[in-house]
Formats: structure tokens, sequence, C-alpha cells
């Protein structure tokens, strides 16, 4: 293998379109050697290591008859840029034909079926004629490719409702069945022998057992820092306001063609629909009474008063699914197979709403609040472990995880203990950048405000003002909570803004920091910790306004930390702060993307310089930190950087 693999290398060499990155070759004859001896490694590797195509060349030829392997990115971006540049480019340089494809969750795609309904209620002629032009050209069904749509209020709703939802589908029995865009989505994906799906694709296929992606060999993770987060979400459970609506407005639509046949018994499905639509609204209104702003654990008791409301909405609800089962059998096959399927989804959540209201066991926390400002319940796993342990890895033939921040000092044991990878099989590599980070420096403060000071703002606001006003340069201030960005925006004067939040969100607040000339700084959330790229003059200053350890009253990392505890071990090392190291890794790579990049990372918060565990995150920046008391001496320094 490793002469074919140096083989491999050097006809990419040949070509222009590559680029030699030395300590390439090293990480994939770790990745080769991985593959070859049936282990799980973990792979880190700096920015510029060249690990994309560092994995997949030797994935792609280690490949027998047969033989299939999932690659699972975290972001769009990369799942994009792997199947549209990254898999034609190296399938065409080595001459291989196997057969690759690209998966995402169902409701990313067309439903062929939905959009003829749309077509039929007579949406806004330019939306619906951009759509159906669209679905006649599309080779994919994939609803990403509408950009314009996604921008426009109306044509999100109008995507919302031709989205692919697997109790709406009419299965073999539809008559757009042979052209449905998921359904050959996922026969592609069966029969290739590499898919590029994403983190939540993969950990939804493992909760349920496999029954998505099928059987394969071999796996392949990239940004593995995120993996534990994706698991948790698929094992989780959620019920807010919206789910049993969604349903009814399902049902309601048999009336204008979705369901023919619901006239055909009014009496027991319309006293029944009716049933369920008010039992949901009293069991909801008053939840809401309970329901606190923050996340909050709960158990069975705290939600006592509310228990006969939710008996009677799973009476309501399984006497729907009941109903609908029987009305079934005397319907034509895709309305048949169409209210089988809302029968179905009517009992899951009977059983949804049963698991949240009487929490049981403590394998589970049980926690309420509002996110995104609507009332929820949940249900997450303590510990992922358990769950992955014996699901996963067993299956998979040889397994890398890799990603520019998986160890905290000189190692990931953090991250097997969390995704239970067994020892005997394991095996940790890293690899630094090759970057120099000549033109890069670091400064920790020293003399501001505790973060939690209620003058911690203010000094903030005055620190970036007099460091813009030192260097007008394009920064990024990265920041943990909205309330302290909405503090410091507001203090903030004398100086252009752009707050995630306020001033727009993600991509466009990116667009627009790109183009507005410096200087500009950028107040950011979590989703601007990683995945973002903003080389050369886009970004020179980067701001960590606050070492981010987990909030210590999320209900989730309480249960973790409790767990620990009771096993006599020491959350604060073993989980707190490794999470908190690697969330400092991701934030600080958005400043150096290329080797030519250069600019500085300040550290605002004091206990990065005066704390006994402050130097944990100062050893893994890049280059060592220069501990400043205050804005006037970051001016000073920042000056020379630039002069």
């Amino acid at each position: 293998m490793r002469r074919r693999l140096e083989a491999a290398f050097g006809r990419l060499e040949r070509s222009p379109a590559f680029s030699h990155r030395p300590q390439q070759r090293a990480y994939a004859q770790a990745v080769s050697s991985t593959l070859e001896e049936g282990r799980i490694a973990l792979l880190e590797a700096g920015p510029g290591t060249g690990k994309t195509f560092g994995y997949l060349v030797p994935l792609l030829l280690s490949l027998g008859k047969g033989e299939r392997a999932v690659v699972a990115t975290r972001t769009r971006a990369l799942q994009e840029q792997l199947w549209q540049h990254d898999l034609p480019f190296l399938l065409r340089e080595l001459s291989l034909s196997l057969p690759v494809a690209l998966l995402k969750g169902r409701e990313n795609y067309l439903c062929l079926r939905r959009l003829e309904e749309a077509r039929l209620r007579l949406y806004p002629d330019s939306l619906l004629g951009e759509l159906i032009s669209w679905a006649e050209r599309t080779r994919t069904g994939e609803l990403d490719e509408l950009a314009a749509l996604w921008r426009h209020p109306e044509g999100r709703r109008l995507l919302s409702e031709v989205r692919d939802v697997p109790f709406r589908c009419g299965g073999p029995a539809c008559p757009f069945f042979q052209r449905c865009p998921s359904r050959q989505a996922r026969e592609r994906a069966r029969r290739a022998a590499l898919v590029v799906v994403n983190h939540a694709l993969l950990a939804a296929d493992l909760a349920l057992g496999g029954k998505v992606l099928g059987d394969y060999e071999y796996l392949v993770v990239d940004e593995a820092h995120g993996l534990p987060e994706a698991l948790r979400d698929a094992f989780s459970l959620e019920l807010t306001p919206l789910s049993v609506p969604r349903l009814l407005r399902e049902l309601r639509r048999g009336r204008e063609g979705l369901l023919p046949q619901w006239e055909k018994s009014p009496g027991e499905l319309a006293s029944l629909w009716k049933r369920v639509a008010s039992s949901h609204r009293e069991l909801w209104a008053a939840l809401e009474r309970l329901i606190p702003e923050g996340p909050v654990r709960y158990d069975a008791g705290v939600l006592k008063d509310v228990h006969a409301l939710g008996d009677a909405l799973i009476s309501s609800l399984s006497g729907l699914a009941q109903a609908l089962g029987r009305l079934a059998e005397g319907l034509p096959e895709e309305e048949r197979e169409r209210a089988k399927a809302i029968s179905l989804e009517a009992g899951r959540l009977a059983e949804l709403i049963r698991a949240l209201l009487w929490p049981e066991g403590d394998d589970y926390v049980y926690w309420y609040g509002r996110g995104g400002g609507l009332p929820a319940l949940h249900a997450s796993p303590v510990e992922l472990a358990p769950l992955v342990r014996d699901t996963l890895w067993p299956r998979l033939r040889a397994a890398v995880l890799t990603s520019a921040t998986l160890a905290v000092g000189k190692d990931a044991r953090h991250l097997v203990r969390e995704l239970g990878i067994p020892e005997e099989r394991l095996d940790f590599r890293r690899w630094t950048s090759p970057f120099s980070y000549e033109g890069v420096r670091a400064f920790v403060l020293s003399g501001l405000p505790h973060p939690d000071d209620g003058a911690y703002p203010e000094a903030l606001a005055c620190l970036l003002r007099s460091a813009l006003k030192a260097v007008p340069r394009r920064a990024l201030a990265l920041f943990t909570s909205r309330r302290l960005l909405l503090a410091t925006r507001a203090r903030l004067t004398g100086v252009p803004v752009l707050a995630q939040g306020v001033d727009g969100e993600r991509e466009q607040l990116l667009s627009a920091f790109r183009n507005h000339p410096p200087p500009v700084v950028l107040l950011g959330l979590d989703t601007l910790w990683e995945g973002v790229d903003l080389p050369g003059e886009e970004l020179e200053l980067l701001f960590i306004t606050r070492l981010p350890f987990p909030v210590p009253t999320d209900p989730v990392a309480q249960a973790e930390a409790a767990r620990m505890a009771a096993r006599g071990e020491d959350p604060f090392w073993l989980l707190f702060l490794p999470r908190a190291v690697l969330k400092l890794r991701q934030g600080v790579g958005r400043l150096v993307r290329t080797p030519q990049d250069r600019g500085a990372i300040v550290i605002t918060d004091v206990r990065a310089a005066l704390r006994p565990y402050g130097e944990r995150f100062l050893s893994e920046l890049p280059v060592r930190a220069e501990v400043v008391p205050g804005p006037e001496a970051l001016s000073s320094a920042l000056r020379r950087l630039f002069s």
C-alpha cells in the first residue's frame, strides 16, 4: 500500500492544481496504516497540513470490491468542497472509477408531489415559477441550490411546504416515486463505495440503527471535535409547541386533496382532530406558565400539575392514530400509505409526550427552557460513551477521526472517554501547522475587570476602540454570551460595528465585514468561533472576550459533572477545562488561514493571565503570549506589530 500511496501522490504533484505539502504524506501514511491495521485513529493536523487529500487518497486506494466508506464533515462548506472539487479532482487524476455519492438529510430534498400541490394552490407566480423552473433542471433536487428563494420570506415558506418529510410520504404508491429526489439520493448512497455526509446525518443514522446508510467498513470524521455535539443531538428528545400542529396541518390539508377520503368519515376524524388541537392548546398554555427563560432541569414532580392535560393529549393522539390506521385499510394505495405514515407520526408524538412529561431513569437529563423564544421540553443523554461504544466502533473495520483541534495538552483522552473509543484499538498522532506564524503575535490583558464585573463591557469597548484607532484594521471579537455582546455594542461608539443577531446573521455579516473598509469590528457569537475563513487583510485582529468555558448552569453539563464527581473524578479538569481549551483553539484558528496571514490574537479575559489554569490556555496558542496591562500598552504593541 505504501508504494501505491507514493505513486498516487507522485501523480498528483504533476498537476498544477495540486500543492505539495511536506507533512501531508506522513499524515496520509498514518491514515493508510490505520485502514490496513483496523485501528481507530485520532489524527490532529494543524491548518495547512492538507488533511483533506491526506485522508481521501488512502481511503480511495483502500476500498476493495464491495467495501464501503463514509466521510462525515461538520460544515456544509466542507461537504460541498469535498463533493464539488476534491473528489472529482482525485478520481480524475488517479484514474479511479469508484462510485461516490453525496447524501443529506431527507428534508433537504424536494418532494415532487408537494410541488404539484403548491402549483395547484397557486403560490405567487414569480416564486413558484422559479421553483418549477429549477425543478425541471436540477439533477439533485437539493433545496440548498435555491439560494435566492431562501433569502425571501415567502420563498422560505414555500420551500418549507415542498421539502420531503417522512410522514407526508406515500411511498411506492406515490405517482412521483420513481423520480423522488430523496429516494434517488438514498439509493445512490447505498450503491456508492464512498458516501459524503455531515455529522448530523451520521449521528441520526446511528440513532436509527443504520437504517439510512446501511453497512460500511470504514469511517472518516473530519472536524471530529464536533462529533459529540451531533451525537448528543441525535440521541436527544425534544417537544415544542410546533410538533403537534405540524401533524394537524397535514390532516387539515386532506380536505383540499391530500387525503380525499377524509370526508368519508367526517364525524370521527373531525372530532379527534378537534380533541387533539384543544388538548394541545391546553397543555401548552399550562406549560407556558411553568417553563422559565433559561435551561433548567426538571423531574416528574415539577410537572405533576400538567399530567392530566398530558394524559388527555396522549389519549387523543393515540385515538387519532388508531382511527387513521383503520381508515387506511379502505383507501387507494397512495392515500393508504400516507394515512399509515401520519398514523405512525401521531403514535410517535404520543410516546414522546409521555417520555418527557413522566421522566424516568438517570441516564438522561430532563430540562426545559426557551431556546429561540419557543418553550420546549428536552431529554439529553448524560453520557455518550454507553450509546456509542457498542453500536458504532464494533461495526467498523477502521476509523479516522481528524481535526485541527483534538488534543488538550499532549493527548485526546477527553474525546476518547466521551466517545467510548476502545483503548486497545486507539492510535493518536499529531502534526503541528506548517505555517511559520512569523507575523502573528498574542497578547493577554492583565488589567481589565473580570468578565463578570459590571464594568467589563465599558472597559472592553474602550479597549476595542483604542486598538482600532492605533491600527485601523478588520477585527473580530468573539463572545460566549449575547448579553455581553449587546452590552459591549451599546458602549462601542466611534467605530464601525457589525454585531451578530443585531445587524444580521452569520453569512450576511461575513459578507458585509469582508466588504467594509477598515477599521471595522465584527462582534460574533458561537457560530463564528469556527468554520469561518477570513484570510489576509479580511481579518488581522482577533479578540477573545472570555475564556469559553461551558455555561455552568447548562443542565447537561451539570448532569455530566455530577456523574463524574460521583465517580471521584474532577469535572473541572476532565470536562470543563478540556472543552474550553478546544473552543479557544477553534476561535484562535480564525486568524491564520494561509501561510501569509499576519495579525494579533488578544485575550481580554484576565483569568488567562492571573489564574493558575490560565497557562493551560496560553500554552495552546500558536505563539507565546505577551502579558500587557491595559489599552495603552496593547495599542503600542499593535503599532509595533503593524509598522
